[in-house]
């Protein structure tokens, strides 16, 4: 599906939710498949369906909303992507990453994005949170490809050193302090909508993944070329290859661990 948005048509989305709320967001956190929202006082909910140019999701287990609101005592000022659109949908790049350069043009300066993942290293397990340390795009596509403008920020982004080091130290030392187990994950991008075969699985870890999802690098892309800091939380849901998995296990298997990832998420937001 051929989809060209420009600046232009983001910034009238952007003027769209300026309107609707007060103070602008400094954080976003988008939110993968089954993970639920960390504690906010919420100020707006405005779905995606209301936003100029912006296409809502259509995969279960991704509402569409922007939630507007203020975290913890220092009433950090936050928005909550919930839901995402995703390639396999038959978005291009540059309504995937639509949701990510309205949170960048409305102030926010770092990204913490998630997503529900496929274990490929036999060190990860299904309930499993991990800090992204590094991906792999395996999609067979990059999000920035087509026609370029300047307004959008460097056309050659350097994804190397994209998941901010001193953020990730910060993750680990919140999850130690809350007692939750949090390891390191290089992240591999696939392009969906179908799961992995085994042999496939086998061949991601070989080539040095640890988990496997269908988002995030399109978010993690168009944050880098914006200037934002990046930090990236992946919940395991399955493993890798198994012939049992379907979505609706997916979302239910990303409630408990999805929870601990938001209760991590709150403390890195105050």
């Amino acid at each position: 599906m051929d989809e060209t948005i420009t600046p232009a048509q983001v910034d009238v989305a952007v003027q769209y939710l300026r309107n609707k709320i007060g103070t602008a967001p400094a954080v976003a956190v988008i939110l993968g498949s089954g993970i639920p929202r960390p504690a906010l006082d919420v100020g707006a909910e405005i779905p995606f369906a209301e936003v100029p140019h912006l296409a809502p999701p259509t995969v279960e287990g991704h509402r569409g909303v922007f939630v507007f609101g203020a975290a913890g005592p220092a009433r950090t000022p936050v928005v909550l992507v919930d839901g995402r659109p995703h390639y396999f949908e038959g978005h291009a790049g540059d309504v995937v990453m639509m949701p990510t350069r309205i949170c960048a043009r409305l102030g926010c300066r770092r990204l913490i994005v998630t997503g529900a993942v496929g274990a490929l290293h036999p060190g990860f397990a299904p309930g499993d949170i991990a800090a992204i340390a590094d991906h792999i795009n395996m999609s067979g596509y990059s999000p920035l490809r087509g026609p370029y403008d300047a307004d959008w920020g460097p056309r050659f982004v350097p994804p190397a050193g994209a998941y901010d080091e001193g953020w990730r130290e910060a993750a680990h030392a919140a999850a130690k302090a809350l007692r939750i187990k949090l390891k390191d994950a290089v992240y591999v991008m696939v392009a969906g909508p179908n799961y992995e075969t085994a042999a496939e699985a086998a061949a991601l870890a070989r080539l040095g993944g640890d988990v496997v999802g269908m988002s995030v690098v399109p978010e993690v892309l168009a944050a880098r070329q914006a200037g934002m800091a990046v930090f990236g939380l992946a919940v395991v849901v399955n493993i890798a290859g198994q012939p049992a998995t379907t979505h609706e296990s997916v979302l239910a298997a990303a409630g408990e661990a999805g929870a601990r990832a938001a209760t991590l998420i709150g403390a890195l937001l105050i």
